[in-house]
């Protein structure tokens, strides 16, 4: 997230639940690369877009299951 906001990246980030625990069957060290690999390459595809660059982050839980969406804009 650092990085986002270093380089200037219109970015928004939405948690429609607490998230106060995880399953048992998420590795929390495997979510954090998964996350971090994730946000590396829409940093790096954002940087290519300059000003129209954007990046949105969802959090929320959907029957019982965590979700994490993250979209960045690309070109085309």
């Amino acid at each position: 997230m650092n990085r986002i906001f270093q380089d200037n990246i219109q970015y928004s980030f939405e948690c429609r639940n607490v998230i106060d625990s995880l399953s048992n069957k998420y590795n929390a060290f495997d979510i954090i690369r998964i996350l971090g690999i994730t946000y590396d390459n829409a940093i790096e595809e954002s940087l290519e877009l300059g000003d129209e660059a954007r990046i949105d982050t969802m959090v929320y839980r959907e029957n019982g299951e965590l979700e994490i969406e993250i979209k960045n804009r690309c070109r085309i």
